[in-house]
């Protein structure tokens, strides 16, 4: 309970102060850029704004110090519509295309399903280790009723992409219980990971293994309520 209490603070109370600009020497000019498109000009300053969001946080000054690495006007950051959500959204699909491309070698001497699903979500989960300690700006930005909708078709996507590479071909409605259990599986773990302070997230880890198995046990005593009581009504 005092865990959840805590996660919740952060989420609440989570401050978006207001950087300053940076008024020192300007950068070095990056090797030319050429965007062929003003969609590759978007594409090239979202990316380049990730690696500010360590100082600046997922605020559009992330997305301004990109335009300025490309000796743009600030003023360019009004081409995103979206502002930094869609830096956010971009990492996400970053993220969801390494999982996919990564989880089947890692799962290529895993027989456990249990495994499977907790390297898996792992997996996963490790990708947020170089913007941990600002994400929970990007998962309140995120809840925005304006953004909840693709939050959740972004994480949708990590669960179906960690169920196919454990083998699910399933089409019928299994398809989608096993993704709702999944996904909350793996809120909830992303959630314990923001205030997990244990070397090498060790108790987020334990939180996931636990999780899981309690998911199969209850999936099992399901099961077995059903048969027997199909068994007693036949």
């Amino acid at each position: 309970m005092n865990r959840t209490c805590r996660i919740f603070r952060v989420l609440r109370t989570q401050k978006f102060s207001r950087v300053q600009r940076n008024t020192g020497p300007q950068a070095t000019p990056p090797p030319n850029f050429t965007a062929s498109t003003s969609q590759d000009l978007r594409a090239e300053i979202r990316k380049r704004a990730v690696k500010h969001v360590e100082k600046l946080g997922w605020t559009d000054y992330a997305l301004a110090e990109s335009c300025r690495e490309l000796n743009l006007s600030p003023a360019t950051v009004r081409i995103h519509t979206n502002g930094i959500s869609d830096v956010i959204f971009d990492q996400m699909d970053e993220w969801n295309k390494r999982l996919e491309n990564e989880l089947p070698e890692k799962l290529r001497d895993t027989i456990s399903l249990e495994d499977r699903i907790r390297i898996g979500v792992q997996l996963r989960l490790s990708y947020l280790e170089p913007v941990l300690h600002k994400w929970p700006e990007a998962m309140y930005i995120g809840l925005d009723p304006r953004n909840i909708a693709t939050t959740v078709q972004k994480l949708w996507r990590a669960v179906d992409i960690i169920w196919h590479s454990c083998g699910d071909r399933s089409f019928d409605t299994s398809y989608y219980t096993r993704r709702v259990i999944l996904f909350k599986i793996y809120v909830s773990t992303e959630l314990y990971m923001l205030t997990d302070k244990s070397e090498g997230h060790r108790e987020t880890w334990s939180f996931l293994r636990r999780r899981i198995e309690d998911t199969i046990n209850i999936g099992q005593y399901v099961s077995g309520a059903l048969l027997l009581g199909d068994t007693v009504w036949n």
